[in-house]
This record gives structure tokens, sequence and C-alpha cells, in this order.
């Protein structure tokens, strides 16, 4: 939810000396959180000293209360005195604007009389164009601060702290020989970066991940931790065994699928380790159990890197609200490539914990995206402010997508002031006198397109004769851990490649030395090392062209760093189009390292460029990096991250086991329905009525489309057990209870399944049919009189050309609608037709009473106003005519088509939530970690007597009409609209009218009434408008035998308050394990009917 904020003005008197200041400090960080030298500073005039006012507002968080102070500081900012006043003075902002006077209204007396001599001394044509000017300024300045005020809410608090949370340290253990430990920095690039910018931070960070060291000594491991709280550094100790196979399921698997590989060699397949999945998850649960050991719930956590894919799901199973985000530095892969992943599902998932996502470039986004709607039917939307977002647990997981980059004046101060930099420098350009340098630094594996390089730089010299003897590629291969590439039998091959392109070239002429011995030259300098960073800065400078032929990469910082040690000197870069930074990149050559051709190509372009072609380019890359930094892109993040962050009106649950755990969003009402409460509120209530849905709800949903040759589609189902019959049958026995089904189904369906039930009602299609015995007697009646179903016409052959075109789609036939179901296709091609079928339909069916709607997976024309809302609408006014005040209203459901019954419910006490009778209670497990506000216990109830008739839920309903189609033109049905839930949209369908010419009743008369109870309750803990939640239709079983037995036993109303001993030991029982796959989603329901179209 959109924190608010109001534009506040202060004024005050203070006889100051000349050169003092006035400022207003407070405890609020806009206000300088008490510190003098950060509060918001008021001007004076000659004209109106003593008199101190803001000439700008501040923007302070709406209606929370402000302590501040005034205080008399010097030109320098150091203060001189705090005003002298006992308590601290406090404010409680709201409106738009608003003015603080603690100057008893001198400012308006001295503005005043200023404003009557200058307006009596304007021209009135001058008044006027003053005043417009304003208006526009003011309307100018309303936008600007609304917009400024998405990004207020970013605002990270000097109290947070930032846990950087990674595989390895950026700082690195060792042993020395004395048998000391010694820190020296990590090989990394981009967190010993970070690490060392984290000074200039606003916040305190700390990194957590392995020191790179084993130690298994208690004593080694406690001094180790001393050892790197000096530098801001948790270390992590896992065993030996459990993180070599963790690292082999990291490079074995992941490395290669996230880069878009399945498999490298046919002869080396291997089939999916799940002994090494449960030690990465082990692994992820480790790191995440140190992060809980530092962290409050108001810290930023990042997580970065493959390596730690699930650790989100760890750390908000242990702190639901935790700020939580994950930057994946390497790319994401395509949905194809990674659904052969066996634990794909359980990966996405454990990312989807966190509260943002990074990517470095928008293509790496889209393949996750695709993965995500492919895997897990989660559609993405986006956002004001260029966010991408995804709606998964009742929960906005946002995206970002940016590149990291490099500390470009700091790197530059590092290359300038190093001597062993400039003397390697000068080595290499004094061997290579006179010759073009290609150079390159790789990981020593085949991602990295080593063999191509070699095969694309001996087709150069093959194809280019005159480069012979005059170029020279110096690669550097620094080896990685990789268990699923022989690295040794691929150095072998390279050099076999190196050793016959330099005996195919040998040059002796051009080899001769300084001393005048000839000496051998060699077209290609080949070696696997360690490279440290001053070799790499070295070769960059004295290199003419870097040379990247890599096969997939993520980012690859090498081309930022090239361009950093080359400053005023112009260098050509070829790269892989297949690596993210030639996205980045303006200056570089783009080329596709499996055409050798087009690699040599480039070479050639390169040598014989211009200085001026390559400078332009050179130096608009340059400029751009520049203009960037690592710090920047995290800071960046950081505020994203904030942004992003869980919202405080809402309640998060655990939910799911293992892999497939999540956490969900609810809204701060939810709670599971108690049986007790209901059986309380049972027993007192007089006139009571129960709304339940049926499949999902009464019995298992067993649905399934059925095709049957020469025969419609249709759908298969099953009614109700024995057990439940049985259940119904003795509510619907006494009198001062009404039980309705409503269902999707048509009128024969649920006739069958229910109809053997004395004076049980009945809905069908939704509530477009309805038989409910003390409205209707025995008769099917229609919600209205006329109904034109030439629409369907248009409808059916417009959709059946849709159906010959989508494989997998079909269309349901419901009576009083028709559906277009897409949920069998391909989701994007499924998608993009639906839409098409949504827009034609919308067009074609104009000026019919219907209206065209898509969801998940369908697109639906239905009779406009036709919902189980509208249904509910009517049973309750009629029962209310008829019967008087209801005092108790169960209303049980499972899907999408329910909420809006349960936003009727609900309706009935949005006017009264602030009464002190409505009370909201839930009972939630504590977080061991978190402190947690208190709960009340109880249920909701409202005074029926405190209403007036426009409280009530009003309607325009005549007489019931028998069950034949006609079409009505009267008007829609005033309501009262409730407040949205913050977790679903109102339905649109809830709040259409139902169409009759009678007048208005109400739900509530003017007299006073008995009090009223409702429960709204969803099956299965998922976003929902319902207030409670049963978890199955087990549960939904035992409710209505605890309801059974106690209409057995207490037939008499006001009997004894006493809980049947059946109910009080289901009660005291906890409750059945749930299934780790349960479905946390709110789907439509989907009903078929054998009618022909």
């Amino acid at each position: 939810m959109m924190k608010l904020y109001t534009k506040v003005f202060f004024r005050a008197v203070f006889n100051t000396d000349f050169g003092e200041r006035v400022r207003v400090v407070g405890d609020s960080p806009l206000l300088g959180s008490w510190d003098p030298k950060k509060g918001h500073e008021l001007k004076t005039s000659e004209e109106l000293f003593p008199s101190w006012f803001s000439l700008e507002p501040i923007l302070l968080p709406i209606k929370e209360k402000v302590q501040y102070k005034y205080v008399i500081v010097d030109e320098t900012g150091k203060l001189i005195n705090w005003e002298e006043i006992e308590d601290n003075r406090e404010l409680v902002p709201t409106g738009v604007e608003m003015t603080v006077e603690d100057d008893n209204g001198l400012y308006r007396e001295q503005t005043q009389s200023h404003l009557e001599s200058y307006s009596m001394a304007l021209d009135a044509e001058q008044q006027l164009v003053t005043d417009s000017k304003q208006r526009e300024d003011q309307v100018t300045q309303a936008r600007v601060t609304y917009v400024h005020q998405q990004e207020m809410d970013s605002m990270i608090d000097e109290n947070d702290t930032l846990l950087v949370v990674s595989f390895e340290l950026p700082v690195k253990v060792s042993k020395s020989e004395d048998g000391q430990f010694v820190v020296t920095p990590g090989k990394t690039a981009l967190l010993p970066t970070l690490y060392q910018q984290r000074k200039k931070t606003k916040i305190p960070v700390k990194t957590i991940g392995w020191p790179g060291i084993h130690v298994e000594d208690p004593r080694d491991q406690e001094e180790i931790e001393r050892l790197l709280a000096d530098y801001d550094c948790h270390p992590v100790f896992p065993p030996k065994k459990e993180l070599d196979e963790y690292l082999a399921f990291c490079h074995r698997f992941l490395w290669p699928l996230f880069h878009n590989v399945v498999i490298l060699d046919t002869h080396s397949q291997q089939p999916f380790n799940n002994e090494q999945w449960g030690h990465y998850q082990a692994m992820n649960r480790l790191w995440a159990e140190a992060v809980v050991r530092v962290a409050h719930e108001t810290d930023l956590i990042w997580v970065h890197d493959y390596h730690l894919l699930v650790a989100p799901l760890f750390i908000t199973r242990r702190i639901r609200k935790a700020n939580v985000g994950l930057f994946l530095h390497i790319p994401f892969p395509s949905s194809e490539i990674f659904r052969c992943l066996p634990v794909r599902e359980e990966i996405l998932r454990g990312m989807l914990c966190a509260d943002l996502i990074g990517f470095h470039f928008f293509e790496y986004a889209r393949h996750f995206l695709v993965a995500c709607k492919r895997l897990l039917g989660i559609e993405h939307h986006c956002r004001m402010g260029g966010f991408l977002g995804l709606e998964y647990g009742g929960r906005s997981v946002m995206l970002r997508i940016g590149h990291v980059h490099i500390q470009y004046d700091d790197l530059r101060t590092m290359i300038e002031s190093s001597d062993e930099i400039k003397r390697m420098t000068q080595d290499i350009r004094s061997k290579y006198e006179g010759r073009y340098i290609f150079a390159s630094v790789d990981r020593c594996e085949r991602l990295a397109g080593l063999i191509l390089k070699m095969r694309a730089f001996q087709n150069f010299l093959n194809t280019y004769p005159y480069a012979q003897g005059k170029v020279v590629l110096i690669q550097y291969a620094y080896p990685t851990i990789s268990y699923w590439d022989d690295t040794s039998r691929m150095r072998r091959e390279l050099t076999n490649i190196v050793d016959k392109i330099n005996t195919d070239f040998q040059d002796l002429d051009e080899g001769r030395g300084a001393s005048g011995h000839t000496s051998e030259f060699h077209h290609v300098v080949f070696q696997v090392k360690e490279v440290t960073r001053e070799e790499k800065y070295a070769l960059f400078q004295a290199a003419d062209c870097l040379l990247d032929t890599s096969i997939r990469d993520g980012l690859n910082l090498n081309p930022f760093e090239y361009i950093c040690c080359r400053k005023d000197e112009p260098g050509a870069i070829i790269l892989s189009e297949f690596t993210g930074c030639s996205r980045a990149l303006a200056s570089a050559l783009r080329v596709n390292p499996w055409k050798i051709e087009n690699v040599s190509e480039a070479m050639d372009r390169a040598m014989n460029s211009t200085f001026e072609e390559s400078r332009d380019r050179f130096l608009r890359d340059q400029n751009y990096l520049q203009h960037g930094s690592t710090l920047r892109w995290a800071e960046e993040f950081l505020l994203d991250l904030r942004r992003s962050r869980k919202r405080e009106d809402m309640l998060y649950v655990s939910w799911g086991f293992g892999a497939g755990y999540r956490v969900l969003g609810m809204d701060q009402h939810f709670r599971h329905l108690e049986v007790t409460e209901v059986i309380q509120a049972f027993r007192k209530a007089k006139n009571r009525i129960f709304f339940f849905d049926h499949e999902g709800t009464l019995a298992p949903d067993r649905r399934r489309i059925t095709a049957i040759p020469g025969e419609n589609l249709f759908s298969q189902g099953s009614g109700p057990s024995k057990a439940v019959q049985a259940c119904l049958q003795t509510l619907c026995k006494d009198p001062r209870n009404t039980v309705v089904i409503l269902s999707g189904r048509d009128k024969e369906s649920i006739e069958a399944w229910f109809g053997g039930i004395e004076n049980i009602g009945l809905a069908a299609e939704h509530g477009f049919y309805y038989k409910v015995p003390t409205i209707t007697g025995n008769q099917w009646y229609c919600m209205s009189q006329n109904v034109d179903y030439t629409w369907k016409q248009i409808a059916v052959e417009l959709m059946m050309q849709y159906v010959k075109r989508t494989q997998g789609s079909f269309i349901e036939n419901k009576g009083s609608a028709l559906v277009f179901q897409y949920r069998d296709s391909d989701p994007d091609f499924g998608q993009w037709q639906a839409k098409e079928l949504s827009n034609y339909l919308s067009e074609l069916l104009f000026g019919y009473p219907v209206s065209v709607m898509t969801g998940k997976g369908y697109v639906e024309v239905k009779l406009r106003g036709v919902n189980k809302g509208v249904a509910v609408q009517k049973v309750l006014s009629k029962l209310t005519k008829i019967n008087g005040e209801v005092d108790f209203i169960l209303c049980i459901g499972d899907d999408r088509s329910d909420e809006d019954m349960f936003s009727v419910v609900n309706n009935l006490t949005s006017q009264d939530e602030g009464s002190e009778d409505f009370h909201i209670g839930r009972t939630t497990s504590q977080d061991p970690h978190v402190p947690q506000r208190r709960r009340s216990q109880d249920h909701f109830r409202l005074k029926g007597g405190q209403r007036t008739p426009s409280d009530g839920l009003s309607t325009k309903l005549g007489s019931p009409s028998p069950a034949v189609g006609v079409q009505s033109n009267s008007p829609s049905l005033p309501h009262s609209k409730p407040p949205p839930s913050p977790m679903l949209p109102l339905p649109a369908s809830a709040q259409d009218g139902i169409r009759a010419d009678t007048s208005a009743t109400t739900l509530t008369p003017g007299k006073a009434a008995a009090q009223t109870t409702y429960f709204t309750c969803t099956v299965g803990k998922k976003p929902s408008h319902a207030r409670c939640y049963l978890n199955d239709t087990d549960e939904v079983s035992e409710l209505l035998e605890a309801l059974q037995l106690f209409t057995t036993k207490h037939n008499v109303v006001g009997s004894s308050s006493t809980v049947p001993y059946h109910i009080s030991y289901m009660q005291g029982h906890s409750p059945r394990p749930l299934a780790a796959d349960v479905f946390f989603g709110v789907e439509d329901e989907s009903v078929e009917r054998k009618d022909s179209l």
C-alpha cells in the first residue's frame, strides 16, 4: 500500500543575533533524527523578522505523530542552543498541506498587511495572470509531489542494516606457516569491490559466507569468527564432504543449465543426483541459519547468485516479514531448457520467496517470467515506476533489471599508482613491439569458447596473410572448479591447437630480440594459471584489442575493465553476442563465435580501423562507465528492495513443506474458522441462513472434461456423500434454518444430487436459476423474466473458429454463459488468441445484455448481473421480508466464483467496522525471532439495531418469476460498496444488480434487530475475500457434523451453552498435516453443461 505524505510548513518566532539560523529538528529522518546538522532550516527577511518560516515544505508521513523542537545554529550549522521548553513539541500531519503555527499568528498578521498593500497596487489584468500562473504551478507541484512520493516509500532508515549473503566472503582466511590465521582479499571481482565500498554507505553492512578454509575444531571456528568480526564478516563453516557435494551440484547441473547448455558430451550423460540436490538444500539452509542469527525484521537481506537460489525460502521460513533480495549474476535459461531440471518448480518457488529478484538484462528476466508462467501458471504485471512484478501467494514479487558496473575512478587510481602494473605493461609492449596484440583473460572451460577462438585466429592468419608475423594473441586461462567438464582434456586440446598454429606460421625474422640474438616468435601465447589483478590489468593496458568469444556468459566485467585500463588510448573490443556486456557497450564489434569467418573479419576490421573511428565509439563507452559505479548500482538495488518490502497491513503465514514451502500474504483479519465459535453463534440465533458451494466445499472437486463422439463437451463430477446429505437434512428440518446450495451446474445436475433433501434451497448456474422453498416453493425461478439468447449464436460461431486454430482449447456451455477454455493450450499462444477473441466478442456483442470476462485460462461471455453474489443478495432480501432480520450467516466456498458471495456478506459490516461491537480475531503462531502484536480472538459481529435503513443490503426485487427466458431493461440494483480487500480486487460482478421491476426493500428494517453474526469461509488457506478458512472438505464435513449433533441434542432455542463433548474433543486435536503441494491460488470455477449449444 502506497504511503501518503503531508506537505508541512513551519512558522516560529525567535529573536536571533546576526549570523544565527533557526532549524526544526525531530524524531523523523526527514527532520534529521534529532541531529541539528540535518534539520529543516527556516528562513526570515528584514520585513518579517523575528518571524522564521519554511520556504519549501517538508514531506511527513500522514497521521503519524512526530516530535520536534527548534534549535539555533550558526552559519556553519554548529549548534548554539535548543529552545527552552520542558517537553518536546508534537504534531500529527493531516491533509495534503499543513502549516504549524508556533508564532501565535504573527506571520499571518505580517503577510496580510503586506498582501493588502501589494494587491492595491496591482492591476486587475496582472492579478488574473498571476492567479493563472499560480494555479498552473500548484498543479505542476502537486504532480511532481505525487511522483516524488512514489520514491519516498523506499527511503532506507539509518537504523537499518544490510546483510550481504554470498557463497564466499569478500575476504579469505588462510593459515600461515606459524599456525596463525590471516585474512587476505578475495579474488572475485564484485564482492570485494562492494566490500571495499561498504564504509561509503549510509547503513552498516555485514557479509555472510564461507571464509575459504575448512576447520572443524570449535576453538578454531571461534577464533576465525573473532578475527572476521573486525572485517564485518560472519563466517559459515560447512562440513567438507557436504560442501563438495553441494559444489558438485552447482557446477554439474546449475552452471551449464543456467547457461542454456543441457549437456556437452553425449558420452558422459549422467542422471539427476537427488542426493546432491539434498546437499544443495542443506547448504542453503545452513547459510539461512547464519543470516537469522544476526538479522532483524527490518534489515535488508541481499542474497547473491546461483549458489543460494533457495536461501530466501529458508530465511522467510524463520523471519516471515524479512525483506529479502536475490540477484542472479549468471543468465537465466529459456523455459525449454530450464524445464529439463527435475527440481525446476522447487527452485522457482525458492526464488519467489524473495521480495525483489534482480537480473543483469531483460533477456534473463524474460526467461524467468516465461518459466514462472509455464511451470507455475503465474502472470506478470507492470507497476508505476518501471517495475515488473509477479503475484505469488498474495504477495507482489518485484523484478529489477540492471547490470553491475565497475568503480571506474577507483580502478583508474589503483592502476596509475601501481609501479608493478607499469613495469609489467612495459615488459609486454617491449617484447611484442611493432606487433598488434590481441588479448583475453578467460575461465579454462568450454563455455569460454577458447577452442573456437583459436580456430578463428588460425583462420584469420590464413585468410589475411598480411597479418602473419605482425599479430600476437595472448591468452590467459585461469582454472575453475568444474565437475561437468574434463578441464585437463580441454587443456590438452588447446595446447595441440596452439602448437599447430605456432608451427604453421613460424616467423624467425620478426623474432630478433634487443640483444641481436634470434629468438623464436609465437603467434599465440597460451598460459593456464592463476591470474593476478596486476597481470590482468597490465595485459589490458598493453593490448590493442580485447577478444572474447564466449559461448555463453552472464555479464563479464573484463571489457569494462579494459576500457578503464586504456584510458586515453582507444582500443578495439570484439565481443561474442552471447555475452551480456555486448548489449551494454556501443564500441564493441559483436560476433557469433560459432562462425569463425565472422570473427576473422572482425579481427581484420579492428586492425585496420582508423584512430578517429575507434576513438568516437571508445569515448562513448568510457563516458558511460564513468557515470556508473558498483556503489550506485548497489544503492539503486537496495532502494528498490526497500520499496518491495512486505506490506505492514498484511498477515504473512507459512504454507507447505520442504522445497514447496512458501509465504502467503493474507488480510490481517484472515483466520482459521473454529467450530466452537460457530456453535456458540448458532445456538443463540433464531433466523439462520447457510450458503454452501458444492464441488470443492461439500464434496471433493473431481470435475473433469469428457468428450463423447457426436455430443458436446460436458463436465463430470460427484455429488455429496451420504454423511453430508444427512447433515444437510438435519439442518433443513429446523424451521429456523435456511440452507442454500449455490453451484455453476445446471438445474438437472444439482436437482439430482440434492433434490431428495426436503426444504433445501438450490441455485443453479451461479444463481441464474434458483429454488428456495421459503421463497419460491418447489418451483424453479429465473432471475429475469425474459432472457434473449440470440447473443449465443454469435459467440458460439466466433469461439468455434478460435477452437479450430488453438490446439487444446474447447468451449463450455453453462446455460447462461459460454466459456472459451484454453488452459490446456500453449500458455503464450492461448493468451494471444484469448486476447483477440475477447476484443472481437466485446465488439460484436455490443448492445447485448452480456459481459465479456477474461481470466486465467478462459474467456467467458455471460449474462450481465449473474453471479453468486447477486443470488445471495436476492435470497437475503427476500428472507428478511418474510422472516425478519437474519441473525446468523454461514457462507462457505472454495473458488473464484464464490468470492462474489463473500463480498456481499462482508458488505453487511462495511458501515460498522468502527463500532465497538465489531471484532476481528485470529490466532497465529508466534515467530520465534520476531515480536508479534497482540490480536483479539473474537469473531465478527455487528449490532443490527445500530443500522439505518440505508446501511442494509438494498435491492430492487419483485415477485419471483417462473423459469422462462425474459430480457429485462430495468436499472441496476443500488448497493453499499464494501471496502476492497488488500488481497484480491473487489469482483466487479459482485457489484452488478438484479434487473426486475419493483420497489426496494432492505435486509435491516428501521427497528432495532438482534445481534447478527456472520462467517465467510474459504476452503484452503489462500488469498480471499473470506474472513476465515477451513483447510479442506473434510473440515467442512466435521463442521456440518458438529452442527448436526448440536441440532439433534438441542432442539429448544436458548438451551444450555455447553459445547458437546464431541466438539470439544475435535477442537483439542492438532490439525491434520497438510500436503506439500497444496494449491494456494484462487482459480475460477469451471463447470460444464451437457446442454447443446
